[in-house]
């Protein structure tokens, strides 16, 4: 879906087979998840500038086959959380820029997640995540991979955490 919804369709959740969805340009202004985890057999979420709050998250025993999460353009969001029993498959999880955002806590719980992808965070993000003196590395640490993506003066930058 893509453009301004003041909220998502009440048919949204009876699409029990949907696997992918891709929500942009909506900046809801509440916290999809409440429809979204009905979505029994998602696989793909992608949100791009689709929520314009400062707050959202997922609940336990909820997403149970979601694979990728890419939160993009959310740049309002601040918190995401993620409780325990919740994504419990996931395997990708990028987040693009969400310069007043906390590395969220919730990612230590995330025992399959492969790849971490931030793009365009500040560069204190960044480094609170190095193995060497970085107060969040306890965070990321079981990640394989995870990439900080931004720019600089000679063009693109991508630093790998390992």
């Amino acid at each position: 879906m893509m453009g301004g919804l003041s909220r998502l369709p009440d048919w949204l959740p009876v699409l029990r087979s949907l696997v992918r969805v891709f929500l942009r340009n909506t900046r809801l202004s509440y916290d999809p998840m409440e429809v979204l985890q009905a979505l029994p057999n998602l696989l793909e979420l992608v949100l791009s500038n689709a929520y314009g709050g400062e707050c959202f998250g997922f609940t336990e025993l909820r997403f149970q086959k979601l694979k990728v999460v890419l939160l993009f353009n959310m740049k309002e969001l601040k918190t995401l959380n993620i409780h325990e029993g919740a994504l419990t498959v996931l395997e990708r999880l990028a987040i693009q820029p969400s310069p007043q955002m906390e590395l969220p806590s919730g990612i230590r719980l995330l025992k399959t997640l492969t790849r971490n992808d931030f793009w365009g965070m500040p560069i204190e993000f960044a480094c609170s995540m190095l193995p060497q003196d970085g107060q969040n590395y306890n965070i990321v640490e079981h990640v394989p991979s995870v990439f900080f993506h931004g720019s600089n003066a000679d063009g693109q930058m991508i630093l790998s955490l390992r």
